[in-house]
């Protein structure tokens, strides 16, 4: 996942549409994936021809994957004879209007410079509007949308800011207003420097051995540990081993307590993993090409089972969720679990976990946006269950993240469209059930996905970035209900641009870890006092953003 900013600059009148002055409002929206965001409008005056600065935007928003669909919209209406409720709710139906139209209505996906909606959002501007914004000179001046993925977006943005200058001539006014308007509009998309990589993971070996793995800026995947002498320090492991740059989050996992293990999809779409070999060096393994799987679309999750069995779970181009292992003969294979559990194509990345040290469970989300559990029954055949039709609750917007506690309590937590952070678990009478967990805990809304961890076997622990940019934590108290604590601000740390990733030293060590707004990479931990503090890992490492 990556974070942007999306901006509508400014315009330029080189003719109005009325006689003198146009009187004009512009909007904004944007809709990326599933979350609709809240339409912007500013009423801008009485305007002659000139430039003027708009300064509307929508800052610091998640793009969760490369095929993630990005629609951003806008319209300048001019509109000198309604009320400001009724311009306010006519933009406002304007802006949904085009979002659900999407690429497939208005064509294809824009190249920069071209692709332009405006002939054909001219023609249905009426009935997108409402039909009440066309008395006497009244009527748009400008209306598009760019309809891309997070691919393009990426590419757009990887070098410098991505902007725009569109010309939008006029539709025909009403006999005895002004000749057909001239409007030019200039926006921006940007990459927000320092959130390439989303989320870093943390890992323990032994114990008590701290590991945290991410994507810095150059691609490159690095790990943060403690030395021998007690320090954090930075290891390049993608260069230590001639391995490919990644295009994604790493993900870090142990084997025997010891066993240092980092899979990751390379700008190609393998999945590699990196790991410490019988000498103690780090080497590369591509897995998809040792298991004859077809490239990913999206980042993978690893789990274990019975101490060393290597699972790495992905999402490929084709939409089907695959599993790499090691087989009998100990060489890597492949196999299609949605395809084998006759379950729907995924729409995002997937979790794995394990219970009772062997049961194998993929939670994600199908395309319809339902979270989906694909698990091994009891006759070893991969099976696949609906988890929000089981519970009764409603469609995740991003993706799950599933953990356990007691060695078979089971839960996936996962932020909805409206931005709440929902659990479902397992009851006492061993079904499915939902648990608004933000709700529950009067906790702010979400904007990016959420991971959970577990302390001394059974307290449950989910970590978030709310709207605000600060983290929170959601946890179980001890008089069975889940509250909510401000991590970020309770340590004096500042506020994230990716997701948080929470694990545990010992039994109770808690560690969480983010992506700053400055690109550095900061842990937010219990001290010996029990009060949560801060590290800048990255500054202590002297590592790369």
């Amino acid at each position: 996942m990556s974070t942007y900013n999306f901006r509508l600059d400014h315009f330029r009148i080189d003719n109005t549409r009325a006689r003198h002055t146009d009187t004009d409002f512009v909007t904004i929206g944007l809709k990326v994936g599933d979350i609709s965001y809240p339409t912007q409008i500013k009423a801008m005056g009485d305007l002659n021809n000139g430039t003027y600065d708009v300064g509307l935007s929508f800052s610091n928003v998640p793009v969760d994957a490369s095929d993630t669909p990005v629609i951003f919209n806008y319209q300048i209406v001019n509109s000198g004879h309604q009320g400001q409720q009724d311009i306010d709710s006519a933009l406002t139906m304007g802006a949904s209007n085009l979002a659900s139209q999407g690429a497939s209505a208005l064509g294809e996906l824009v190249t920069p410079g071209t692709g332009s909606i405006w002939a054909e959002a001219a023609s249905k501007a009426s009935e997108w509007l409402g039909g009440i914004l066309f008395a006497n000179c009244d009527g748009p001046v400008a209306i598009d949308q760019v309809a891309i993925n997070g691919a393009t977006l990426d590419a757009w943005t990887a070098q410098k800011p991505h902007l725009e200058d569109r010309f939008y001539p006029g539709i025909d006014s009403a006999h005895g207003c002004g000749s057909n308007s001239e409007y030019h509009v200039g926006f921006t998309f940007e990459h927000v420097a320092g959130t390439l990589g989303d989320r870093p993971c943390g890992y323990v070996t032994g114990g008590t051995g701290q590991h945290v793995v991410y994507r810095a800026n150059d691609g490159h995947i690095y790990e943060l540990f403690i030395n021998a002498t007690g320090n954090w320090v930075a290891n390049q492991l993608t260069g230590a081993v001639n391995a490919p740059a990644a295009a994604g989050r790493a993900m870090g996992y142990v084997t025997e307590g010891t066993g240092q293990h980092v899979v990751y999809r390379a700008n190609g779409g393998h999945i590699y993993e990196l790991f410490v070999n019988a000498t103690g060096n780090w080497v590369a393994r591509q897995l998809t090409g040792a298991a004859n799987a077809p490239l990913a679309a999206g980042d993978p999750s690893a789990y274990v089972t019975g101490g060393s069995g290597q699972h790495v779970v992905y999402r490929a181009s084709d939409g089907h969720i695959y599993e790499l292992f090691i087989n009998a003969t100990s060489n890597w294979v492949s196999n299609q679990l949605t395809g084998a559990a006759r379950a729907p194509l995924a729409r995002g990345n997937p979790s794995g976990y394990v219970t009772e040290g062997t049961g194998q469970h993929v939670a994600y989300r199908a395309n319809d946006g339902h979270i989906y559990e694909l698990f091994v029954n009891a006759t070893g055949n991969w099976v696949a269950n609906q988890l929000t039709g089981a519970a009764s609750a409603p469609l995740g917007a991003g993706d799950p993240f599933g953990y356990v506690t007691g060695g078979t309590g089971q839960h996936v937590v996962y932020r909805t469209n409206d931005g709440h952070i929902y659990e479902l678990f397992v009851n006492a009478t061993g079904n499915w059930a939902a648990n608004q967990l933000t709700g529950a805990a009067n906790a702010p809304t979400a904007s990016g996905n959420p991971s959970g961890y577990v302390t001394g076997g059974t307290g449950q622990h989910v970590v978030y970035r709310a709207n605000d940019g600060h983290i929170y934590e959601l946890f179980v108290n001890a008089t069975g209900h889940w509250v909510a604590h401000q991590l970020t601000g309770a340590a004096s740390a500042p506020t994230a641009s990716g997701n948080p990733f929470g694990y545990v030293t010992g039994e109770t060590g808690q560690h969480v870890v983010y992506r700053a707004n400055d690109g550095n990479i900061y842990e937010l931990f219990t001290n010996a006092a029990g009060s949560w503090t801060r590290n800048n890992l990255s500054a202590k490492a002297g590592a790369p953003i």
